[in-house]
């Protein structure tokens, strides 16, 4: 029996909805895959970071998974580790492979010297937010005789789980640093270029939003997805693979990011935020996480996008220092108005 009609026409709509549903190319052709030379186009950057690294097998699979690793263009990757310096009180060899990041030409971060353990950021006076700040900075900036990193200069922040506030701001710009990347950002399908954030010199990092890639949705939400909601994931692995978040598995995971690559490639080429965490990397997690991927997995999405995007003409795996570091040469030459043209 057939339905017919009106009922017809709704159920061939959310058809079409659940098939396109996801993330496009923002031209619907393929990848761009050449043609800088003659074309007065920027780089991608993709800034690459890792959180807490607290973990010396996640940490040590890091620097192993960079060693070496060059962009199409040449160029070494590097990435920042954004770490928590209460770390040291329980793991003291952890100082040794933090410095060898170092000396690997990646970077170093303050993301607070315990990740505000018992603190809800967003709500944090100015006072505990200079002490949460400044006890880190003070374990990076410290010699290296005395159990510190002796860094010269601390380029960037980011605040645990996001949580932050405008106090914030400006103690950063106070102890000279030049980025905060602790906020997600306004969505686009072609990115956000960042800006500096009113009144200091601090560059707002913000982590960028994917949209899923197509076979990174269960039907329901791609219809959910085509009409507008809860559609998009934070560039973020935790909230890729946690069953909290997206909970992609690692084929769906891999689209997803190539999807948003292509599409920026195509597009602006607002560069992209990228943040991940060293601890679930570790072997022992597999004893504590049980989501779809294992540690396997994960170590290998990371290697399988760290190696497509090597082979991308025009793009740039950063660390978040050097993407700041062009950001000041280029002046933004390309703004996302002209770009197209």
């Amino acid at each position: 029996m057939s339905t017919g009609g009106k009922g017809s026409s709704i159920l061939a709509l959310l058809v079409a909805a659940a098939v396109a549903g996801g993330c496009r190319d923002s031209t619907g052709a393929g990848p761009v895959e050449g043609g800088e030379a003659g074309e007065s186009r920027p780089l991608l950057m993709i800034a690459l970071s890792f959180d807490d690294n607290y973990d010396p097998d996640g940490m040590e699979w890091a620097l192993e998974l960079l060693a070496g690793r060059k962009n199409a263009d040449g160029s070494p990757v590097h990435a920042s580790f954004m770490i928590n310096t209460a770390a040291l009180d329980k793991r003291r060899t952890l100082r040794a492979t933090w410095l060898r990041a170092l000396r690997g030409g990646h970077e170093i971060g303050n993301h607070t010297h315990d990740h505000n353990e018992g603190r809800y950021g967003e709500a944090m006076t100015e006072g505990e937010w200079r002490k949460a700040v400044g006890r880190g900075h003070a374990v990076l900036t410290g010699s290296i005789a005395g159990g510190g990193l002796g860094l010269k200069t601390v380029r960037g922040f980011r605040a645990p789980r996001g949580e932050t506030n405008d106090a914030v701001a400006g103690i950063l710009d106070g102890l000279g640093y030049s980025y905060d990347s602790s906020r997600p950002g306004h969505w686009s399908p072609d990115g956000k270029w960042p800006e500096q954030v009113p009144g200091t010199g601090l560059w707002e990092l913000a982590i960028s939003w994917l949209e899923p890639a197509p076979e990174a949705m269960h039907p329901v939400r791609r219809v959910l997805a085509a009409l507008g909601y809860g559609r998009l994931i934070l560039a973020v692995d935790m909230s890729m693979f946690s069953p909290d978040g997206a909970n992609l598995t690692k084929e769906q995971a891999l689209a997803t990011l190539k999807c948003n690559v292509n599409r920026r490639r195509n597009g602006d080429r607002a560069p992209l935020v990228l943040v991940g965490h060293t601890h679930i990397m570790g072997a022992a997690a597999d004893d504590d996480l049980k989501w779809r991927t294992s540690v396997r997995q994960r170590r290998e999405f990371y290697r399988e996008f760290l190696d497509h995007v090597g082979g991308l003409p025009g793009v740039r795996i950063v660390s978040n220092k050097e993407l700041v570091d062009w950001l000041e040469t280029a002046k933004r030459p390309f703004p996302q108005e002209a770009s197209r043209h």
